[in-house]
Order: structure tokens, then sequence, then C-alpha cells
């Protein structure tokens, strides 16, 4: 048994694109250069772990948290939908997240409630990279993943 969360994070990614709103891409990276203008997202791995309520004597339950960066230049004019436009990015997210919650076959649950921990969230921030300061918002993605490791020999 290993860990394979390859084909969720792929969804994920192919959901927040379709939805048209990241005119600047969606990347499985963290960028390390500035974005072109309008709205990116950026999603990578954040957490891996247990799941002890959720585990077995045989196997182990995991636990794997993706962060989701949506990110906005913060020259981008008018100044006053700068939040507007992150939010409502940021909502779209969720909601596909809330809607698709099983993702694929070795996913249990996208973890909206926090059954596990942090649940399904999003908190704002500032980030500059290079010479662009962008507004940002991380949204927290936990995935709840069957049987990840086998116990004992």
């Amino acid at each position: 048994m290993t860990l394979d969360f390859t084909p969720a994070l792929k969804r994920i990614q192919s959901m927040v694109a379709a939805t048209g709103l990241f005119k600047a891409g969606v990347e499985l990276h963290e960028p390390k250069s500035a974005p072109g203008k309008g709205l990116f997202c950026a999603i990578w791995l954040d957490e891996i772990g247990p799941v002890p309520q959720l585990s077995g004597q045989a196997t182990t339950t995991g636990r794997v948290v993706f962060k989701a960066r949506v990110m906005l230049p913060m020259l981008t004019q008018p100044e006053d939908r700068i939040d507007q436009e992150m939010g409502k990015a940021v909502g779209a997210v969720m909601g596909l997240l809330s809607g698709d919650i099983e993702l694929q076959d070795n996913v249990m649950f996208v973890d909206l409630l926090g059954h596990t921990g942090t649940p399904l969230s999003a908190k704002g921030g500032y980030v500059t990279i290079g010479t662009t300061m962008h507004r940002f918002m991380d949204v927290t993605v936990p995935l709840v993943i069957n049987d990840v490791w086998l116990q004992g020999s």
C-alpha cells in the first residue's frame, strides 16, 4: 500500500481551472515568480498524517492537506474590487469541493466540517513574489484517504 494522492490533486486542479475564473492559471506548485495579471491559483501539499479514529487494526486511514492559494496582484484596478473578486473565487473553489467530496476512488471524503482536524476553510494575507505584492487567500483542503498504510508486518 502506498499513499497516492495524485489523482485527487489533478482532479482538484481540473475542477478549479474549469471555473474559468483563473485567467493567470492553475498550477500544482508555489510560484517562484509573479504570475500574470488576473486571478491565479497554486495548489501544493501541506500536511500528511494518520487519522486514528477512522483507522482499523490492519490499515491506517490518512489525512492529506493541500493549500490552494488564490492570488491577485495588489495593483489590480479598481482596488475596491480586489477582495470581492478574491471572495468570489475562493467561494467557488470551496463550493466545488463541497459538491464533490469524494474526488476519486481512494478519497473517503473532503473534510468539510473538520472531523479530523482543520475543516475546509480559507485565510487571507499578502505576499510579495519578485517585486509584485499580491493579495491572497489560502484555502485549506483536507482529504481523508482510505487504507494508506498497512499496520504490522
